[in-house]
């Protein structure tokens, strides 16, 4: 270990003589430069290595050479004011060399630790351009199948170097190696549709596709070859290298527009048949050509389009997609219109009925959004407004007709009937709607009492009706789907008391259906203190002991009345405590085993002042319980709260 050390330090003395030499750094500091090396290079040679000391040695090199620089502009200022220059020495290039170096030992202990070659990447590209293609080059090697690196080496060909011979080399050696990976095809399809736009920006050279860039070629790196592939004969790409030769000569715009079409087309073709049953990657196809400029790009949408009607006729959420997409390029409806149409005559289902409904509706917002605007008179936008009202009625009808609608669709349809006025027509689809295949739908049953009241508002004549509505509803919906729609019926019942107990009848009668469950308890619980808001405790005492009585009432109901009780209490009700008390010893005689219950009934006693009773609990509570540990505990810890 320490030879290795030292070693190591032994290398570094020239470097560090010439920062001495150079007025850089002091000889005292170069005293604790060694040192805090040294105990650098000791970590580095543990036998169990972390990354984390690789990273924090090259933190301090970075930072070590910071320092030196802002000393060298210094020194150099003064050189400046005596005619003189900065001679470059050893010291110029010893800290990159020497961070680079920890770079490769580090990587070479952590071969699989992506983010750390990334770092060394990114650091031999601020460095220069040798040592960079030696670091892809090696890290290529060992990690062949991540498509990150294959696009970063490509991409430092292309935009650095300026070789889009050797980018587009890498992309189909990459393409080769990982046929699979949807992020490389679409790399590269970006890469010529880019490559395209430059060659018309006169950024690029045509020519450049024959030469090989000088920047970042040496003798000494003979891994660079690797990154240089020839293709074989009768490879999928042979094509595309035919299109780039063709390029040598001069091209106007139309032409260049034309070859890379062609070009793109293939790409896509052959990622196509690598990637056959994924429609979402073929669609960030199209998104890559809405951001090139080229007049060639509607024609490959359009082959892209067809590819996805004719591979993916049943999937919803491509013809979505292409006829939102129609509609953003054109701004006309008619054209996303027709694409649904199209969609419907191969695909006719739920799904596509909503999409092409929210569609609409989007429209619909944003034309109401734009009627103000200058730049369109008011005929034409009375015309797209009936135009979309138009086709939303025919949709919903259609879907209606062909028996694929669903409670979103009956809900739009409802409320696009509200927005024009026709209370028959909605009345009729929401009676429809609750009596037949949406009867469990809350929401619709609520929908139908808001709109079946409007007429009789004013004349406050509107209670009968609803309980006519309600009491049709409870037939029908679950207990946990009745909590709005109860709301609202309490709500809008007031002062009707013959009304008010025919509701409270046919709720009571409800949750005797049913033995249990949270959304019961529920239920029962909001009955409770609607009785008790509307009338007083002796009303919602007769509420609760009906409800208590029906068979397999909650435990949280229970607690509910001692709450409310509770509350009662205080307001120095002197009957409030017995009930109280009976409501405790109904709860225990069905849930005797309740640890909970007991608790709180012995704290209840306990704050009354009632000692023996608190102790008659206690022992009635070790005497009935099967396992009396969980109780003793708590009334441990009761004892000792009151005792703080």
């Amino acid at each position: 270990m320490a030879d290795s050390v030292y070693y190591h330090l032994e290398r570094m003395l020239p470097e560090l003589d010439d920062l001495k030499e150079r007025g850089l750094f002091s000889e005292a500091e170069i005293k604790e430069i060694v040192r805090r090396r040294r105990e650098f290079e000791f970590r580095l040679e543990r036998r169990s290595k972390v990354k984390e000391d690789y990273l924090k040695y090259i933190q301090y090199e970075m930072q070590l050479e910071k320092l030196r620089l802002l000393r060298k502009k210094a020194i150099v200022r003064e050189l400046q004011l005596s005619k003189r220059r900065w001679q470059p020495s050893l010291c110029d290039r010893g800290s990159a060399m020497r961070i680079m170096l920890i770079y490769e030992r580090a990587t070479t202990r952590f071969k699989g630790d992506l983010d750390l070659w990334m770092q060394y990447i990114e650091y031999c590209k601020s460095q220069g351009i040798r040592r960079m293609q030696k670091v892809l080059t090696k890290v290529l090697r060992l990690h062949p199948t991540v498509p990150d690196f294959w696009i970063y080496a490509s991409a430092w060909e292309f935009e650095h170097n300026a070789n889009i011979t050797n980018a587009r080399t890498l992309m189909q050696r990459s393409l080769r190696v990982c046929p699979q990976s949807e992020q490389l095809w679409l790399e590269y399809f970006r890469m010529e549709l880019v490559y395209s736009q430059r060659l018309k920006f006169n950024n690029f050279h045509p020519a450049i596709d024959t030469e090989l860039a000088e920047i970042g070629i040496d003798g000494e790196e003979a891994e660079e070859s690797e990154l240089i592939l020839h293709l074989d004969k009768g490879d999928a790409f042979e094509g595309l290298n035919v299109l780039s030769r063709e390029r040598k000569s001069g091209m106007n715009d139309i032409q260049i527009d034309e070859l890379t079409c062609k070009l793109a087309g293939t790409i896509y073709k052959n990622a196509v048949s690598a990637l056959p049953f994924n429609p979402t990657f073929r669609i960030k196809f199209i998104q890559l050509l809405q951001e090139a400029e080229f007049s060639q790009a509607p024609t490959l949408q359009d082959e892209i389009f067809i590819s996805l009607e004719k591979d993916f006729p049943l999937d919803a959420g491509c013809w979505d997609w292409q006829a939102r997409f129609r509609y953003e390029a054109t701004g006309r409806v008619e054209n996303a219109i027709k694409v649904y149409e199209s969609a419907l005559s191969v695909i006719s289902s739920v799904d596509v009925y909503e999409r092409y409904s929210n569609f609409l509706k989007e429209i619909s917002d944003v034309q109401n959004k734009n009627t103000e605007n200058s730049s369109i008179t008011v005929e034409e936008c009375k015309k797209a407004r009936a135009l979309v009202t138009t086709q939303l009625l025919n949709l919903y009808n259609r879907a209606k007709e062909h028996h694929l609608l669903s409670l979103r669709l009956v809900e739009d349809h409802v409320m696009l009937l509200i927005r024009l006025g026709r209370h028959e027509s909605v009345m009729e689809l929401l009676q429809d709607a609750c009596m037949g295949e949406f009867s469990r739908s809350s929401r619709l049953w609520v929908m139908r009492i808001m709109v079946g009241i409007q007429p009789d508002i004013l004349g406050g004549t509107y209670a009968s009706k609803v309980a006519d509505i309600f009491e049709q509803s409870l037939e029908h919906i679950e207990v946990s789907e009745c909590g709005e729609l109860c709301a609202l019926v309490q709500q809008l019942i007031g002062e009707h008391a013959a009304i008010c107990n025919r509701i409270l009848d046919k709720m009571i009668n409800k949750l005797s259906c049913i033995k249990g469950g949270e959304a019961s308890a529920l239920l029962a619980c909001s009955l409770i203190d609607w009785i008790f808001c509307r009338h007083d405790i002796k009303h919602a005492r007769n509420v609760y002991a009906r409800i208590l009585a029906l068979p397999g009432s909650s435990i949280e109901i229970y607690r509910h009345c001692i709450s409310l009780e509770s509350q009662i209490a205080t307001m120095g009700c002197k009957v409030a405590p017995k009930c109280i008390r009976n409501l405790f010893e109904s709860a225990l005689s069905k849930y005797s085993q309740h640890v909970q219950l007991w608790l709180e009934y012995y704290s209840m006693e306990m704050k009354a002042g009632n000692l023996d009773a608190a102790g008659t609990i206690y022992w009635r509570a070790k005497k009935t319980l099967n396992d009396p540990s969980a109780f003793i505990e708590g009334h441990q810890w009761l004892q000792m709260k009151e005792g703080c």
